[in-house]
């Protein structure tokens, strides 16, 4: 008989360990991890019968931990308190709800601002800009060496600066509590330049419900294809960086670039995102607080063309009194045997059952008569 587990939370606000006073009021914890620029969020919603709980601090500092009891939990949310709201009535007794973000957006990471760089590289022009928004910059190394003759932040704040150059050099720009990294994407990597955990949505074990495809309608394309202008020749050139075989068409980017390595990063910039939009979806799991946006999922016992490899686009943790603890994740770029059937069609067509409790069913009923 399986053993039932129990669903653990630890919260603190401002430094302070706040889940023992919570416990009996908590009504539910939410958190989501998104890739890219969109700020990690957070939402607590508490009974507040009686307003006995100290009222938190705009600007408080906030840290959200999930997991299971016996086991160790994983730190899911970093960041700062957003809003404070509490709501009540004569019918529906007093609630407190608590919304946080990873990023301070009353901080100068918003602030526009004129900037250039000459001859400098990408981890020098990050760790200037960050020093002045008051934000620490972690890049990884393969893009820290990136160099060009002129950078700039035209108009542009802290958070814009650093998406568009994630956009142009294939890079994941994101900010948590103070801290921003640039890592590349779709390769699996945190923070630390580190690999992130790789997560098993297992039918059978941790899996409850996926809704996945391997291959969406939307085109895909045989190349991607800059523009890029040669000052000494007075003469446009195209860049192109090699995308799906069995696609007919180019994506040529709208925007040029000044040089040949500006245009080919640009290029690989975007068939990363091309490889990202290819298939994917969504997958349902037991709470696990290594999912983390860009990390790997890897999908066993769906079905056979389904199972694979996905990245992980975004994670939301939600923790209930009620249902526990799960993970939702949203899902791209298929690897791996997503896609693809391997087995040896039959009369009944199909093969094994893939591991799916229906699968066998449904090949036993496609044999008869």
């Amino acid at each position: 008989m399986a053993v039932r587990r129990k669903a653990a939370f630890m919260v603190t606000v401002g430094g302070r360990p706040v889940s023992s006073a919570f416990n009996r009021l908590l009504t539910e914890i939410q958190v989501t991890d998104s890739a890219g620029q969109t700020a990690d969020t957070a939402a607590i919603l508490l009974s507040d019968k009686g307003g006995v709980i100290l009222l938190p601090s705009k600007n408080d500092p906030l840290q959200i931990a999930l997991g299971w009891e016996g086991g160790t939990l994983g730190v899911v949310f970093d960041g700062k308190i957003e809003e404070v709201r509490s709501t009540g009535g004569r019918s529906q007794g007093r609630m407190l709800s608590i919304s946080a973000k990873s990023a301070d957006t009353d901080s100068k990471i918003k602030e526009h601002r004129e900037k250039h760089w000459d001859d400098s590289t990408l981890g020098d022009v990050m760790q200037d800009a960050g020093s002045y928004a008051g934000v620490s910059v972690q890049v990884h190394p393969s893009l820290a060496s990136i160099k060009r003759d002129w950078w700039g932040m035209n108009g542009q704040s802290f958070i814009a600066f650093g998406d568009k150059i994630a956009r142009e050099v294939g890079g994941m720009f994101k900010i948590r509590n103070n801290q921003a990294i640039l890592v590349p994407r779709n390769e699996g990597i945190g923070a630390g330049g580190a690999a992130l955990t790789t997560i098993t949505a297992q039918w059978g074990r941790n899996l409850i419900e996926w809704d996945l495809t391997p291959a969406r309608g939307r085109p895909q394309f045989s190349s991607f294809v800059t523009r890029w202008y040669d000052y000494t020749k007075a003469k446009w050139n195209r860049k192109s960086v090699d995308g799906q075989q069995a696609a007919q068409s180019a994506s040529t980017d709208r925007y040029s670039e000044y040089d040949e390595d500006t245009a080919g990063n640009r290029a690989g910039s975007s068939k990363k995102g091309g490889d990202r939009e290819k298939g994917g979806g969504t997958v349902v799991i037991d709470g696990e607080p290594n999912a983390k946006a860009e990390a790997n999922c890897n999908v066993i016992g769906a079905r056979p063309g389904i199972d694979g490899t996905y990245r992980i686009d975004s994670a939301k943790h939600q923790y209930s009194r009620r249902g526990g603890y799960v993970t939702s994740l949203t899902v791209k770029e298929p690897d791996g045997d997503a896609g693809t059937d391997g087995r040896t069609p039959t009369d009944g067509g199909g093969g094994s059952s893939g591991g799916t409790p229906e699968a066998g069913q449904a090949a036993g009923a496609g044999n008869v008569g």
